[in-house]
């Protein structure tokens, strides 16, 4: 009760969403393929909602995000601001930042 053991293979994962994840357009990528994500967008701008279901911190998750306007502030309510590189896109503006995520966290990006 007191310790998560599960892992969750490749196969695993592609089974449980039952779709080729790698054909799919995604509007964030994460590097830890076991790290849930959902974001949440409002005029003032997006939140990023991160579970590390790997149970271990990791060190240095990186994290590419689109968004519809130029971000101002990219802020981790764990850490802090956090430094981030954006560029224009079709569509809006890729956001890239890397960041520390122990169990969880939420990252807000200001417009």
């Amino acid at each position: 009760p007191d310790d998560l053991k599960e892992k969750w293979t490749t196969n695993s994962r592609k089974w449980v969403l039952g779709i080729d994840v790698n054909k799919m357009a995604k509007p964030v990528e994460i590097s830890e393929p076991v790290v849930e994500a959902g974001v949440y967008d409002s005029p003032q701008g997006t939140a990023l909602v991160l579970a590390n279901f790997t149970y271990l911190p990791i060190e240095n998750l990186k994290v590419e995000i689109d968004v519809a306007k130029k971000p101002v502030r990219v802020v981790s309510c764990e850490t802090g601001p956090l430094n981030f590189v954006s560029s224009a896109t079709k569509n809006g503006y890729k956001i890239s930042f890397s960041m520390e995520l122990k169990i969880s966290d939420i990252v807000l990006i200001e417009l």
